[in-house]
């Protein structure tokens, strides 16, 4: 099987803008720190996807059409986010 894995080394950064505290407080949000992409060659049309969080991975699957949009959504909504001082 094989995982793509990358790293959010942004964690100092949610801490920061209080997702850490008010969010994680309530039970409704963890900083994402990373997460895989796990292959099945026996279900070649699902992945699961794990997130990791301070709280461990939460695992989904999800199908080709699924991740187009996740792709898609999460492009959308970074392109509309606010870049923090000093990146280009």
């Amino acid at each position: 099987m094989r995982s793509t894995r990358a790293r959010c080394r942004r964690h100092a950064s949610l801490q920061a803008n209080g997702i850490n505290g008010d969010l994680r407080r309530l039970g409704l949000a963890y900083p994402l720190l990373g997460y895989q992409i796990l292959k099945n060659p026996e279900q070649p049309t699902i992945v699961a996807i794990a997130f990791d969080t301070e709280a461990g991975p939460s695992l989904f699957a999800a199908t080709r059409e699924i991740l187009e949009e996740l792709a898609e959504g999460f492009q959308r909504q970074a392109s509309n986010m606010p870049r923090k001082k000093g990146q280009n």
